[in-house]
């Protein structure tokens, strides 16, 4: 996660802890249908979920530690992936 906070997370430094260039790993990853904003978006939801799910944090400071621009950005990444707002899902999943 430090990574993301950093904005450090690039296709080529992905590329490079895989020992790949950009361009075979972007290959790759179209053979599968992915890109690697695709996989990105995911990663940053699967762990927008986790914290939801385990902290009291407040959107505001989920989205600032996954590094969106802004809490929109967050809440529409969330929704398209999910089908469901960041607060709802918080509450569905915390019963």
């Amino acid at each position: 996660m430090r990574r993301l906070r950093s904005g450090d997370c690039t296709i080529e430094g992905v590329a490079q802890g895989l020992s790949l260039t950009p361009r075979t790993f972007q290959r790759r990853l179209s053979r599968y249908n992915y890109s690697f904003r695709k996989l990105l978006d995911g990663v940053r939801v699967e762990l927008a979920q986790t914290m939801l799910r385990n902290s009291s944090a407040s959107m505001s400071e989920i989205s600032a530690s996954l590094a969106y621009a802004e809490l929109s950005v967050l809440s529409r990444s969330f929704k398209r992936n999910t089908g469901l707002s960041p607060s709802v899902w918080r509450v569905s999943a915390c019963g």
